[in-house]
């Protein structure tokens, strides 16, 4: 695609024109939110974000009207983007306020005869983990269009003096998708081990209140009551739960090796539970606590492995900016359009709103949330992480939703069986990249 047709403004795969500013229409295909006409409302330049009346629907109030010759009237810049103010639906007198507000009118209507991408932000800039990846999309799709202006595909030097082109920071892209994964991975099989600690904690801390019991009741006229245990609250960490767990079964030991007192059978038993069982369940317990300790490594060592990732992608988009500086003064569209690494100094940020997390069974969470309105209101985005706790190192983007969609999202992310727990935010993005994020919302699967 040359300079000219970039300038033409409205084409498939190109971005299409909201209320609250500039966003990616449906699949990538034009302008609107795929389900109003043209400035119905105010809402988009088509019917189903596929170009201007690319579907044969688009510029009137009841989705139909002068865009109806399809793709046609989409490609010709400000005279046929949405039919211009002289062919949508009658010129700027009808189009629900003309070309005023037809998207912006015929200055922001799929770009009218202005370059589409000179008018649009950084949607994604870099500012925690989850971050990353909409942002090295932002990157790869610039550098596509770079590479269709250019006379050859654009070639840049890392730093470190390493050619790279498009497909190898595409490369990246998919590395951290991976890496990214393999953290969650681990993240999951350290909630897979503590849910099991927790599932056999309380079972064990019963049978050695049973057990002290049995002591007291029976042993009273000998030295064993004064040698019990004091049990531990179940909250307790691995070495003070296990430790009197230890000493029970010691005591039981010696007391089976005893005289065994009026009424009471020896070996004993607690609820059919052998001396043998119980150390066992004990040894099952510590195995566990060794487990979540390798996964908890494994995790670490994976986010060092996805930070590696990270910092490459960093440093692959830094010099693809200052490429593209160099290279493209004179394509003014291009350097309006690069993406941002930073979030806009100065910018607004929204007020995050309120929303709630439930688990809704067999394995699901349901988020629920207000609608913004902020009048700069570009989309809501899912975030989370495995645990009890938001960890914004760790948290991944998990769903996005636009300002017209239903206001809750259901994922079975992170709950991975009984016991395991993930935590939520949601985050409310304007369309100059700035975001805030709802409280911290924990879902977990009943044990």
């Amino acid at each position: 695609m040359g300079a000219s047709s970039i300038r033409a403004g409205c084409v498939p795969g190109g971005f299409g024109c909201f209320p609250s500013g500039y966003e990616r229409g449906p699949g990538g295909f034009g302008c609107g939110y795929g389900g109003l006409g043209c400035c119905d409302n105010g809402f988009g330049c088509c019917y189903s974000g596929f170009g201007c009346g690319y579907s044969g629907l688009g510029c009137s109030n009841s989705g139909f009207g002068c865009c109806s010759g399809g793709f046609r009237h989409c490609s010709g810049g400000f005279r046929h983007c949405s039919g211009g103010f002289r062919h949508c639906c009658g010129g700027f007198r009808h189009c629900s306020g003309g070309f005023r507000h037809c998207c912006g009118g015929f200055r922001r209507c799929c770009g009218g005869f202005f370059s589409l991408h000179s008018f649009l932000p950084t949607l994604m800039p870099i500012t925690n983990n989850a971050s990353y990846v909409p942002t090295l999309n932002e990157f790869l799709s610039h550098w596509e269009q770079v590479d269709a202006t250019l006379p050859a595909p654009l070639l840049i030097a890392n730093s470190k003096g390493d050619e790279m082109q498009r497909s190898d920071l595409d490369g990246l892209l998919a590395s951290l998708h991976s890496a990214n994964a393999a953290v969650i991975d681990k993240l999951n099989d350290e909630q897979i081990a503590r849910g099991s600690i927790e599932l056999q904690k309380p079972a064990l801390l019963a049978r050695l209140n049973e057990f002290n019991d049995m002591v007291a009741a029976y042993w009273g006229q000998t030295g064993f009551p004064n040698a019990r245990p004091k049990a531990p609250n179940v909250s307790d960490g691995e070495e003070r739960f296990l430790s009197p767990m230890v000493d029970a079964a010691n005591l039981w030991g010696k007391m089976n090796a005893a005289s065994p007192p009026p009424g009471l059978e020896l070996p004993m038993t607690l609820a059919g539970m052998t001396l043998g069982a119980f150390q066992t369940a004990v040894d099952a317990l510590r195995a566990l606590y060794a487990a979540e300790r390798d996964a908890q490594q494994d995790a670490r060592l994976a986010r060092a492995q996805r930070d590696a990732v990270k910092a490459a992608a960093y440093d692959g988009m830094k010099c693809y900016r200052m490429a593209v500086e160099a290279r493209c003064q004179g394509l003014p569209e291009l350097l309006a359009s690069l993406p941002r690494l930073t979030p806009v100094s100065g910018g607004r940020v929204p007020e995050p709103v309120n929303a709630s997390a439930v688990f809704v069974p067999p394995d699901q969470a349901r988020v629920v949330y207000e609608a913004s309105a902020d009048p700069d209101l570009a989309r809501y985005r899912l975030r989370g992480n495995p645990g009890t706790e938001y960890r914004e190192g760790d948290a991944v983007d998990i769903a996005t939703h636009l300002p017209l969609d239903e206001l809750e999202f259901t994922t079975n992310f992170g709950l991975t069986q009984p016991g395991a727990a993930v935590t939520f935010r949601l985050f409310t993005q304007l369309t100059n990249g700035n975001e805030a994020g709802s409280a911290p919302m924990t879902v977990m699967w009943p044990a």
